[in-house]
């Protein structure tokens, strides 16, 4: 197992810019600052300049540059398989780090092997996003598909928290930011490519707990994310979400897992199980 010199776990980041290299500076910063990031792998989507990577991350950074546009899904399991750390991060490039999120996330994973977990995840008003929510029923994604085509919010079942609380189960989370244990995401195959834009985070979910893992966020620490719902305004976007959401439906047979331990704290779990 690779460990930092002050004997953290280490962690490999994947991040994946598509167009984003004015955002990623800070958070490259950010990064720079957490010790368990043993590995980062930056992911350009598109033809676009290298970011400022602080000193203190070039050694540890290794940039792809893709010879033609490929999905969310493709570019994180390809950072997957370059990646050689015990914990793999997912992270988007238009994130802010106030504080190191991994000790607080690693700590929730000790309490839950094999889990999949999120950090809180504000806007910029600090106000709490909705990246953690309940499995929609089939008829919700329905409903989904028509609000989206007429453009109407299209949110369902988020969870509410308030940053410090204590970490707890989710159905799924969001790939805004997603941690877990190597084995995890290998056991899981990764995301599903066939998914163009959309719905592989549920789809990873889904997989997770029906494979005997689990979901969780640590609202213990949070992150700033100022991303935009381009789905809402561009049809390039919304063909995408229809799309993934058609085969989402078609993938799990329009049948959802049931999360017993949804919104039960993590600390309700009996470590003596195996995941």
């Amino acid at each position: 197992m690779q460990t930092d010199d002050a004997g953290k776990t280490a962690v490999t980041v994947s991040i994946v810019s598509h167009g984003h290299h004015r955002k990623l500076t800070p958070l490259l910063h950010d990064l720079a600052r957490c010790p368990e990031v043993a590995q980062l792998i930056l992911t350009r989507n598109i033809p676009e300049p290298l970011p400022s990577i602080p000193e203190g991350l070039r050694a540890r950074t290794q940039v792809i540059d893709n010879l033609r546009t490929r999905s969310f899904a493709a570019n994180h399991n390809t950072a997957f398989s370059l990646s050689q750390s015990p914990y793999f991060a997912i992270l988007n490039p238009d994130l802010r780090l106030p504080e190191n999120p991994f000790p607080a996330l690693l700590h929730c994973i000790r309490m839950r092997p094999g889990l999949l977990v999120s950090p809180g995840v504000l806007n910029p008003t600090g106000a709490v996003e909705d990246h953690a929510r309940r499995f929609p029923t089939p008829w919700q994604l329905l409903n989904k598909l028509l609000r989206l085509v007429r453009g109407k919010k299209t949110d369902i079942g988020g969870y509410h928290y308030v940053v410090g609380n204590e970490p707890f189960f989710a159905d799924w989370v969001a790939g805004i930011f997603m941690l877990c244990p190597r084995e995890t995401f290998r056991a899981l195959g990764g995301f599903d490519e066939r998914y163009p834009l959309y719905y592989e985070d549920v789809d990873l979910c889904v997989r997770a707990w029906r494979a005997g893992f689990a979901v969780a966020v640590s609202p213990q620490v949070a992150v700033v994310h100022e991303g935009q719902r381009a789905s809402r305004r561009d049809l390039r976007y919304l063909k995408w979400h229809l799309k993934s959401v058609v085969r989402y439906l078609l993938c799990t047979g329009w049948r959802l897992p049931i999360v017993a331990e949804a919104e039960q704290p993590v600390t309700s779990f009996d470590a003596t199980q195996k995941p």
